[in-house]
């Protein structure tokens, strides 16, 4: 017997979360070798460098009200703004960012607090576009068939040397501790620099940490919103003091709660690797992770990877 249910709105995670759009794509079975299959999985990998791209960082304290409908194309340098009263030849429905990877745009709603002032720039033409902060040729995308905890161990295992490991795991929360607890089940040599639950972790405080002697490490690790806390993380800060202080250490951040969502400066915050899951602020579905990558640490970690567990190269 089949009882209606009312349609309501369910703020949760996964595909009680989803839009319609994206329930009727799980709809159609495509072969895993089939051209649209790799199509549609190329996409999916381009739009995620996209929408790390056109995340902006917090530049300053000082943001504008988009007052423009805004539209970026995906795979191209730019993002356009057209006030509501001008028409568009096509028309592009609400939803999630997934709703249109298969057409290729991703929609901004107007009256979005979403860039900083100096993140704008004007052609000659003096159409208003959105400076990138990566690109394609910098960076690329990993899809993991796993939860977000598998990505996170994935770039772990990469991340360490088989010879040599030492992590930097800075733990306000637990998914921080979680990261601790990967490194001791795979047998990856890794300390913990603890900071309270309802504190941020402290650049100044990683910045003295990493001038002490012997303070040398393979990768330095952080959560950026602790789920656990809903404490935002200062990642790119911390990016930058690591680079400076350790050069050559692998910066990876666990952006899990957040990408997608909270602005995030990937390359102005010196990142290397980044992770998060589909089912999170992309609202798509459970059962796949993705790493947003530098190809040059990527290919810089290849055939160093500890033993044993889960990586992507």
């Amino acid at each position: 017997m089949n009882v209606p249910i009312a349609g309501k709105k369910l703020f949760t995670p996964g595909p009680l979360g989803c839009s319609r759009t994206v329930k009727e794509a799980m709809l159609t079975d495509v072969g895993s070798r089939d051209t649209d299959f790799i199509k549609t999985i190329r996409a999916i990998r381009s739009k995620l460098i996209d929408i790390a791209a056109t995340t902006p960082g917090l530049r300053s304290s000082k943001y504008v009200r988009v007052q423009q409908f805004a539209y970026h194309k995906a795979g191209t340098s730019q993002r356009l703004f057209k006030t509501p009263s001008q028409t568009w030849s096509h028309q592009f429905p609400w939803g999630s960012p997934f709703d249109h990877v298969a057409r290729g745009w991703h929609f901004i709603p107007p009256n979005s607090m979403q860039l900083v002032v100096q993140s704008y720039f004007r052609t000659e033409s003096n159409t208003v576009c959105l400076s990138l902060g990566i690109s394609h040729e910098e960076y690329t995308s990993v899809l993991l068939q796993g939860s977000g905890t598998f990505s996170v161990e994935a770039v772990l295992q990469l991340s360490s040397p088989r010879n040599g490991a030492r992590v930097l795991l800075l733990v306000n929360g637990a998914y921080g501790n979680r990261m601790k607890v990967i490194c001791d089940t795979s047998g990856i040599p890794a300390e913990v620099l603890e900071f309270p639950e309802d504190n941020i972790v402290d650049p100044d405080t990683v910045s003295r940490h990493l001038s002490t002697p012997g303070a040398e490490y393979t990768t330095v690790a952080v959560v950026h919103c602790e789920t656990s806390s809903g404490v935002i993380n200062p990642v790119e800060e911390i990016g930058r003091v690591v680079k400076r202080l350790a050069p050559d250490a692998i910066y990876f951040v666990d952006a899990m709660s957040s990408f997608g969502a909270v602005p995030l400066d990937v390359k102005g915050g010196r990142l290397d690797f980044l992770v998060s899951s589909a089912n999170k602020c992309l609202q798509g579905v459970p059962g796949f992770a993705f790493v947003i990558a530098s190809k040059a640490a990527l290919a810089a970690s290849k055939g160093e990877e500890s033993d044993g567990g889960v990586t992507i190269v």
